[in-house]
């Protein structure tokens, strides 16, 4: 499966995390992570039936440098936005009974908010072609603040399409995007997309 954004629910301490969990690796995608993350914050009620009270941050920086978790390897290799949520502020084994139908419903708003992100800036497109399982492709935001936005700590990393009918679906910020297909590792194809408010569907493309 490539998903196109992902949650993992762990107890606890009340977070949402995101990669890098090495201080040392930059994700030049942080200030879009963030954002999503304050959006589900807005929308996650804690313990105290409060929003706006989890901690958001990446792993390294919010709560201790782990290596090598699922939030990191799905980010970097498939273009995940993965995140990590705590919940609850009552302990590793919070009581079943107690906690599980509070919890799910305090929690809903975080889903929600994620897939509403969804349908908000990003590029989607259905990529033509006979081998999907063998094409890639980089995404590099050429205006704005950012001027890589990602290619992680890996010079022109390439994501993989999401299914094998050939969807691309990718999260972005608003700005102006260089993609670059890759068929067996060689460039086929590049392209220029303004991105805005809305998911940019580019419809079928050929490479």
């Amino acid at each position: 499966l490539q998903p196109v954004a992902d949650i993992s629910y762990h107890s606890y301490s009340e977070l949402i995390l995101y990669p890098f969990g090495c201080a040392s690796v930059n994700n030049p995608a942080k200030n879009l992570f963030q954002s999503i993350g304050e959006s589900m914050n807005a929308n996650i009620r804690n313990d105290e039936n409060k929003t706006n009270e989890y901690a958001v941050g990446n792993i390294a920086d919010t709560i201790y440098e782990a290596d090598g978790s699922d939030l990191d390897w799905q980010w970097k290799e498939h273009g995940v936005f993965a995140y990590c949520i705590e919940v609850n502020s009552s302990g590793f084994h919070p009581n079943y009974n107690v906690w599980r139908d509070i919890t799910v419903q305090r929690q809903e708003g975080g889903w929600q908010a994620l897939l509403r992100r969804m349908s908000q800036s990003g590029i989607r497109a259905h990529v033509q072609t006979g081998s999907a399982n063998e094409v890639r492709y980089a995404l590099k935001k050429i205006e704005g603040k950012h001027k890589l936005a990602f290619d992680g700590d890996a010079p022109n990393r390439t994501f993989a399409l999401r299914s094998t009918s050939g969807l691309m679906y990718q999260l972005t910020e608003k700005g102006r995007y260089e993609i670059t297909f890759y068929v067996r590792n060689q460039p086929v194809k590049t392209m220029t997309v303004d991105v805005g408010e809305s998911l940019v569907d580019l419809g079928n493309i050929a490479v």
